[in-house]
């Protein structure tokens, strides 16, 4: 029976070697290079053309920028402008429901909120 055994272990240590040296070796992933810190680029300033806006108000497809609406229009202001007129009428957007901003020469200034809301008070 010791005999048995001896055999036994030794069959398992040669199959266990066997089969450890037949397996390929595990390929080893790509070193991660870093990438070349980019140069910082210039941001190009691009002139925007204006948009025409009609008093009884003008949807646009193509959303514009509010720089493109004139001044004294009144806009809806989601970003991008979907809806403007040179009126305040209801002073709320037909398209969806949002108040109109009126545009504002002044760059420095807060947009003036159509006058059927009520002001907030900051504090």
């Amino acid at each position: 029976m010791k005999k048995v055994l001896e055999f036994s272990f030794v069959v398992i240590a040669v199959l266990s070697l066997v089969s450890c040296a037949a397996k390929e070796p595990a390929e080893q992933p790509a070193p991660i290079v870093a990438a070349e810190e980019a140069a910082p680029e210039t941001i190009a300033v691009i002139d925007l053309e204006p948009v025409e806006v009609t008093a009884e108000g003008t949807v646009f497809d193509v959303p514009v920028q509010p720089e493109q609406i004139p001044d004294g229009a009144w806009y809806c202001d989601m970003g991008t402008v979907h809806y403007a007129q040179l009126d305040e009428g209801e002073g709320t957007c037909p398209t969806c429901g949002m108040q109109l901003v009126q545009k504002v020469a002044a760059v420095d200034e807060e947009p003036v909120v159509a006058a059927d809301e009520e002001p907030t008070e900051e504090g």
